[in-house]
């Protein structure tokens, strides 16, 4: 009788031992879905955040968008460290602006996902759409490269190379080449080129919801290093009157010459400006100086974002070691033009990081999306 009632304890304390291994195991996989449905949920709503933000900066969306296009969605991952993904629908609605995101957030290795609706107006703010940029008749000379498309409001003289399309009411003139032929000016391509009177000052700016003022430099000597500080965050520099870049300057912001010329007079020279703001603003002529007798002294300027130019881009004397490179965009906003005799090397190429987002002209109103409905 006593090993019967053993027994009997022994199958009961089995029977309590697996049911309570069995409720931890059920409660661990509760928890552990529970954990990767909120995973889920959260990959989706940050889904609809990216496509605003790929609607926004269409060059940085991760698949190509033609030119006037948006970017219509597909499946984006984040990496080993945020495991998951999302897919992502996009469909512009009838008004301009508005569009329908289907966001669908998946976690990593389980059939747990979460949908969300969202329509949404977008403002895409100030588009850079064409690298090149005139806003009257344009000369590009012999020495002339542009990767991408350019527009031309007026009539272009076309000596060099432009591998890409040409935006203009009027057909290119000119023994340069054309790899893209001739398109004409409409809404969905057309870059607004800010005139003196409605490019911004930045005497003062907006920076992360604060606001600074932009410092006054005296001069640029050679080895000149210019950048962000506390209380000059997006590095703007101005200078008023005729400014002369020596050799090996740096500056990683933003410079503005107004009332007088730039004159490039060295090498080595760079600008490279805060993410959302221009890379040069010279309201007059921007001059590569060359020297009065036969020399290999090098003079260049490379700009790494966008240039904004009142006057024209022009060489004076004699320089055999000389050029003008633009990573990014560059724009004749007040009739200006390249010399017909630029002989330094002019390369312009697409850099869409630091085009894209810009407060520059204050008749576009900023980027911004607005949620007009969601749904789960």
């Amino acid at each position: 009788m006593a090993l019967f009632l053993v027994i009997g304890v022994l199958a009961f304390a089995a029977i309590i031992g697996f049911a309570m291994l069995s409720t931890a195991s059920m409660q661990a996989q509760t928890t552990l879905n529970s954990s990767l449905a909120l995973t889920a949920d959260a990959l989706a709503d940050s889904g609809v955040d990216l496509a605003c933000y790929y609607l926004i900066n269409p060059d940085k969306a991760p698949t190509a968008v033609p030119l006037g296009s948006y970017y219509h969605g597909g499946t984006i991952t984040f990496g080993s460290k945020m495991p998951g993904s999302v897919d992502l629908t996009i469909t512009a609605l009838a008004t301009a602006g508005d569009y329908q995101i289907v966001s669908v957030g998946r976690a990593a290795q389980r059939s747990i996902a979460h949908s969300v609706t969202a329509n949404v107006h977008v403002n895409q703010g100030y588009q850079v759409k064409s690298i090149v940029s005139f806003s009257g008749n344009g000369t590009l000379p012999l020495s002339a490269t542009v990767n991408g498309d350019i527009q031309v409001n007026g009539i272009l003289v076309n000596l060099g190379v432009v591998n890409g399309s040409l935006l203009s009411p009027n057909s290119a003139q000119g023994s340069g080449s054309l790899l893209g032929g001739l398109i004409a000016i409409n809404s969905n391509n057309n870059t607004p080129i800010p005139t003196p009177a409605t490019l911004r000052s930045f005497t003062t700016y907006t920076y992360n919801g604060n606001t600074y003022s932009a410092a006054t430099i005296g001069g640029l000597p050679t080895g000149t290093t210019l950048g962000p500080t506390p209380s000059n965050p997006a590095g703007i520099y101005r200078y008023s009157g005729t400014l002369t870049m020596n050799h090996n300057v740096t500056i990683n912001g933003t410079l503005i010459v107004e009332n007088g010329d730039l004159n490039v007079s060295g090498g080595g020279n760079t600008i490279t400006p805060v993410d959302g703001f221009p890379a040069l603003i010279a309201k007059s002529n921007v001059w590569l100086r060359g020297t009065l007798l036969p020399s290999t002294s090098p003079r260049d300027l490379t700009i790494n974002g966008l240039a904004w130019l009142g006057g024209s881009l022009k060489y004076s004397g004699l320089l055999s070691n000389g050029f003008f490179t633009v990573n990014g965009a560059i724009q004749f906003g007040n009739g200006g033009t390249v010399d017909t005799l630029f002989i330094p090397r002019l390369v312009v190429n697409k850099n869409a990081n630091k085009t894209s987002g810009l407060n520059i002209d204050s008749s576009v109103p900023p980027a911004s999306a607005a949620l007009l409905s969601y749904k789960q």
